[in-house]
């Protein structure tokens, strides 16, 4: 039994058609569904597109010409072009969702909730509310519901977290955090369920004085296990630059607080200051360090010694730089201590410093020849108590000669320092030291990242009376001239003022000087200059070639041969290295 409904025409008979509302022929009064439903196809229906489409019944206005530029146009897109005309959703887009949402897999950015993934509604083809979920994982994408393996524990801080849940199932498990539990302590822990017997309590500071610690760290990744402790009070910080706190001593009874700071790493980066409630500096100091302050026998009092200023402290006994005056006035001069018009109450350096340029011993010029890197090249020299009496570098340009007075103690010994940031030499960039009477030193550094000329500052016998020219190629082996050496000049003695010079043979077979010295009857050392590789011919020493010498007696004006001996405590003998050195011996 039931119920036939129908729909009859008296001139037709019944009605059959298409019954799909969806259906572009759709007949609402049709009851017989004759298989005739015609559906819409959208596309592009314009022929003179380039992506016409001749089956579109209907337009979906994705047209495009060949006037049209095609990209992303976009503006919320990372690859946006302003130029583009048609979008042909290459659009990228830098969006993330926040925790609990995924994107939608279609590239627009959206965000919708993980849950949704195997609710079998946007998983596959059959998508919904314009979310389309089917670039995730769904156990083979079977689009059906919730699987076993998608719930779990969905919170990244619990012992069981499940990166791979969707569906958090209750089942999240946090291990017991232990710590001090008492919230009167220091170092209390609300998240702490376990005591574990580390609570540290504030010391009474009631009728003691109280001081400022002041702790820093020029890295800035805090004291790195360093712990400061004043009378077994304890401080320190974990990260950061800076941090401060309070303790206190009894500052009655005379007694000492003794103050040390250890027990870390990286304790060239600890600083840190005591100081009172009126900002007078105790005590300072780094790591490792053992002191006390308080007592008459305690240690420096860090302040201000000076009576006419206004933070004056009677009790310091060491000054910290820290005095502060009546009146300021902002003005700028010389601030350099070294400079002749240096002011000492400038508050600013206007570049107006002047510096005694006269030199009451031995005036010396430094030339710089650069060819490539130049950028990398720095010099210095020292004497012999290592002091640094002049140098520079590493603002040249190439190709540049660059010309440094200096002023040097007659005969007094030094070392030219010469350095390459790259570690390559000088490429090609050599030096020199002259005098009036002559050339002190020379050469270059021919590789690696440093090397050094060690030279005699003299003027005695006059060098220049030596008939011999050397050509500086930019590569040098140090030899020493030991004022002890002995010279054999068959069977003459060398005497001051005459020249020593060392010789290699060039193309012709002909012997000439690579570099010399005047004899003083002290030590001194001459740069022996190497072959230049960049050049076809000879014009000094190849590699293993040994060293010939010749005298100039100054006296007679004559060529003497000679021989040395060479001490066996340098590294090379009588043979050229580059950037070797030898010794003459006594």
């Amino acid at each position: 039994s039931g119920t036939l409904l129908f729909s009859y025409n008296e001139d037709c008979g019944y009605v059959s058609g298409c019954m799909d509302p969806a259906a572009s022929n759709y007949n609402s009064e049709a009851i017989l569904d004759d298989g005739s439903c015609e559906y819409p196809v959208f596309g592009c229906a314009d022929e003179s597109a380039i992506n016409y489409n001749a089956d579109a019944t209907d337009d979906d206005g994705s047209c495009y010409y060949d006037s049209d530029v095609l990209g992303c146009n976009d503006e919320l897109a990372l690859n946006f072009d302003p130029l583009v005309t048609y979008n042909d959703g290459t659009c990228e887009y830098p969006f993330s969702c926040e925790e609990g949402y995924v994107l939608d897999c279609d590239g627009s950015g959206e965000c919708h909730p993980s849950y949704w993934i195997g609710d079998g509604y946007a998983d596959c083809e059959d998508q919904n509310w314009g979310a389309d979920l089917s670039c995730y994982d769904n156990d083979g994408g079977d689009c059906g519901d919730v699987v076993v393996d998608s719930l779990g524990c969905t919170d990244p801080s619990a012992s069981n977290y499940n990166p791979n849940a969707f569906v958090d199932d209750g089942s999240c498990v946090y291990d017991v955090e232990s710590g001090c539990t008492d919230m009167e302590a220091l170092n209390y822990n609300p998240n702490a369920i376990e005591d574990d017997g580390s609570c540290e309590y504030p010391i009474d500071c009631e009728g003691l004085t109280t001081v400022i610690i002041d702790m820093s760290d020029s890295y800035g990744d805090g004291w790195n296990g360093n712990v400061l402790t004043i009378n077994g009070q304890s401080f320190t910080f974990e990260s950061g630059y800076e941090a401060s706190a309070t303790a206190c001593y009894n500052s009655d009874n005379g007694d000492c607080a003794y103050v040390s700071c250890d027990g870390g790493s990286w304790q060239s980066e600890v600083s840190w200051t005591i100081s009172d409630i009126d900002g007078n500096i105790l005590l300072s100091g780094g790591a490792p360090f053992e002191g006390a302050f308080g007592g008459d026998d305690c240690g420096s009092i860090y302040g201000c010694t000076d009576p006419s200023a206004l933070n004056y402290n009677e009790l310091a006994t060491a000054d910290d730089g820290s005095c502060d005056y009546d009146i300021i006035i902002d003005y700028g001069a010389c601030t350099d201590p070294n400079a002749i018009n240096y002011d000492p109450n400038a508050t600013f350096d206007d570049g107006s410093c002047e510096y005694d340029s006269s030199c009451n011993a031995l005036e010396a010029v430094v030339t710089i020849s650069t060819v490539s890197f130049a950028y990398e090249m720095e010099w210095s020299i020292e004497d012999a108590a290592g002091n640094q009496i002049a140098g520079e570098g590493g603002l040249y340009d190439n190709n540049a000669v660059y010309e440094i007075a200096v002023c040097l103690e007659d005969g007094a010994d030094y070392n030219f320092n010469m350095t390459d940031s790259y570690g390559d030499g000088w490429n090609g960039g050599t030096f020199s030291v002259s005098v009036d009477c002559g050339e002190l030193a020379a050469g270059g550094l021919e590789n690696g990242y440093a090397g050094q000329v060690s030279f005699t500052a003299s003027c005695e016998g006059g060098s220049d009376d030596a008939p011999w020219d050397v050509i500086i190629t930019g590569s040098n082996h140090t030899i020493v001239v030991d004022g002890d050496a002995i010279i054999d000049l068959d069977g003459m003695p060398i005497e001051v003022g005459d020249a020593l010079g060392v010789f290699f043979t060039d193309d012709n077979g002909d012997l000439q000087c690579a570099g010399y010295v005047t004899w003083t009857g002290s030590t001194n050392s001459i740069a022996a200059q190497g072959d230049d590789s960049t050049t076809d011919e000879i014009d000094g020493f190849v590699s293993g070639s040994e060293f010939v010498w010749i005298v100039w007696d100054a006296s007679e004006g004559i060529e003497l041969m000679a021989s040395a001996n060479y001490s066996d405590n340098m590294p090379n003998q009588g043979s050229f290295v580059v950037n070797g050195i030898s010794a003459l011996s006594g």
